[in-house]
C-alpha cells in the first residue's frame, strides 16, 4: 500500500451543522496523496452516519472511526495511531481547509524538507462567509530555528494551535500516556505540540492563511473557565520545564511568559470573584503550590498592567487569596457604578 504524503485527522463530535463543509474542503483540494481520517468521538447527533457516508463514498481516501465519548486530546492521540501519512495535519470538524491549501504545502514540502510547517488561520462567520480576521504574523516567511519557534511560545499563545501546524508524523510520542491529561480542555494543543518542536530539527513559517477558523459559539475553545486552572498547572508547566530544558529561560522570556500565564490566572481569579463557577477558590489555593505561579512572585511589578492588578495579583502570590478576591470585587463594582454614572448622564 503506498504512503499518502498527508494524514488529515478531522475529530468529529456533535458538529453536524458544519461537518459537511469540513470534510468538502479536504476533497476539493485535488490530488491522491492524502487519507482524511474521520475520527467519530461517540457523537450523538447524525454526525456518525455522515462519517461512514463519506467513507462509503470516498474510500479509500476517507476512513471513518467511532469510539466513545473521551474528549479532544484523547480523540486526536487514538487517530494519530491509525495514521499512515508521511505528515499530519489536524481539522477540527467546523472548520475548512482553505482553498489550495494542500498544493501550498505541497511546493514548500518539496523546496525546503521540514519537519514541522507553520501557517495561519483566517476567520470565517457562522455561515462560512470570509472575515477580515486574520491570526497575527508570528515570523518573516521562511526556515526558522527551534529555538525562535520555542522563545515566541513563550510569548503568545498563538503558537498553541495544533491546526496550524503540518508535523511530521514520526515525531509524534505516539507511545507516551496521555490518559492523565485527558480533562485538559484548554492547551491540549500546546501539551501535544512541545514534544514534537523538541523532536524537530527543520522549521518553516508561511504567512498564508491555510486554514479557515469558523466563529462557532458552541466551539470546545469556548469552554469553560475552570479549564484554566488545568492549562497553568499542566501545560504551562510543562512549557515551562521545556523552556528550561532547551536553556531558553532568560530573564525576558521569563517575563514574557510569566506575563501571558498572568493573565490566565487572573480569568480564574475573576471567575472565583464573580462566584460564576463553583469549586475554584479551592484550585487557586492548590496553584499556589506550582512553579507556574508562585515563581511568578518577581516579575508581577514589571507587568504592564494597572498599578491595582498587580497589587491584586501580589496578594494573592503572597497567600492572601481571600484579600485578591475582595479587591477584584471592589474593582467590579466601581466599574459598574461608573457605567450607571455614564448611563445616568446620558
Amino acid at each position: 500500500m503506498t504512503t499518502p504524503r498527508f494524514s488529515i485527522i478531522v475529530p468529529v463530535y456533535n458538529t453536524e451543522a458544519f461537518l459537511s463543509a469540513c470534510v468538502e474542503s479536504v476533497l476539493r483540494q485535488g490530488g491522491s496523496d492524502y487519507e482524511l481520517l474521520l475520527a467519530d468521538d461517540g457523537s450523538t447527533d447524525g454526525c456518525g452516519a455522515l462519517c461512514d457516508n463519506y467513507a462509503q463514498r470516498c474510500a479509500p481516501a476517507v476512513r471513518t472511526i467511532h469510539w466513545p465519548n473521551a474528549g479532544l486530546l484523547m480523540t486526536r492521540r487514538r487517530a494519530l495511531a491509525e495514521a499512515r501519512g508521511e505528515y499530519v495535519l489536524f481539522l477540527d470538524s467546523d472548520d475548512c481547509l482553505a482553498e489550495g491549501a494542500l498544493d501550498a504545502l505541497r511546493a514548500i514540502l518539496l523546496r525546503e524538507e521540514p519537519d514541522i510547517i507553520l501557517y495561519r488561520w483566517l476567520r470565517i462567520d457562522e455561515n462560512g462567509s470570509p472575515t477580515d480576521d486574520v491570526s497575527e504574523h508570528l515570523f518573516p516567511e521562511g526556515p526558522i530555528s527551534r529555538t525562535r519557534v520555542l522563545s515566541r511560545a513563550a510569548e503568545t499563545e498563538a503558537l498553541n494551535s495544533l491546526c496550524l501546524k503540518l508535523i511530521r508524523r514520526t515525531l509524534f510520542d505516539t507511545d507516551a500516556d496521555y490518559a492523565p491529561c485527558a480533562a485538559v480542555t484548554n492547551g491540549e494543543d500546546l501539551l501535544q505540540s512541545l514534544p514534537v518542536i523538541q523532536a524537530a530539527e527543520r522549521f518553516y513559517y508561511t504567512s498564508s492563511a491555510l486554514y479557515l477558523y469558523r466563529l462557532n459559539s458552541a466551539s470546545i475553545t469556548n469552554a469553560s473557565r475552570k479549564g484554566n486552572y488545568l492549562y497553568l498547572k499542566l501545560v504551562r508547566q510543562r512549557l515551562l520545564d521545556v523552556l528550561e530544558a532547551e536553556g531558553l529561560a532568560t530573564d525576558a522570556s521569563l517575563l514574557a511568559f510569566f506575563r501571558v500565564s498572568c493573565s490566565r490566572l487572573l480569568a480564574l481569579m475573576n471567575a472565583a470573584a464573580s462566584a460564576s463557577e463553583d469549586g475554584i477558590e479551592p484550585m487557586l489555593r492548590s496553584l499556589l503550590d506550582c512553579p507556574v505561579v508562585y515563581r511568578m512572585r518577581p516579575y508581577v511589578l514589571r507587568f504592564s498592567m494597572s498599578l491595582y492588578l498587580r497589587l491584586t495579583v501580589s496578594a494573592y502570590l503572597r497567600g492572601h487569596l481571600r484579600l485578591s478576591l475582595l479587591m477584584l470585587r471592589f474593582r467590579s463594582a466601581v466599574f459598574r457604578l461608573l457605567d450607571a454614572l455614564r448611563g445616568g448622564g446620558a
